[in-house]
């Protein structure tokens, strides 16, 4: 089961770069899922396809955390993307 706070895709993403360069897309697929810890808060995993546009996708690892004791809500915690044109995604 997802968590209310991740919407359903389509949706719409904006990646920033450290040097302050943005990516805007949309994600079009996404797998997640959902795990329970006792000790550091519960953490909904998932893997996104994400399309830029102009022939520019990528592939997209990350996780949403409810932090121990920290209320009810997912936040967006971390992120690692891979990109490629669009003709090396199969």
């Amino acid at each position: 089961m997802k968590p209310k706070e991740v919407r359903d895709t389509p949706k719409e993403t904006i990646f920033s770069f450290p040097e302050g360069i943005s990516l805007e897309g949309t994600v079009i697929k996404e797998v997640g899922e959902l795990v329970e810890t006792e000790d550091y808060g519960d953490y909904y995993f998932v893997i996104q396809l994400i399309d830029y546009g102009k022939n520019d996708m990528c592939v997209r690892f990350g996780y949403y955390r409810k932090k121990l004791g920290g209320g009810s809500l997912y936040g967006v915690a971390r992120q690692l993307f891979i990109r490629k044109k669009r003709s090396r995604i199969g």
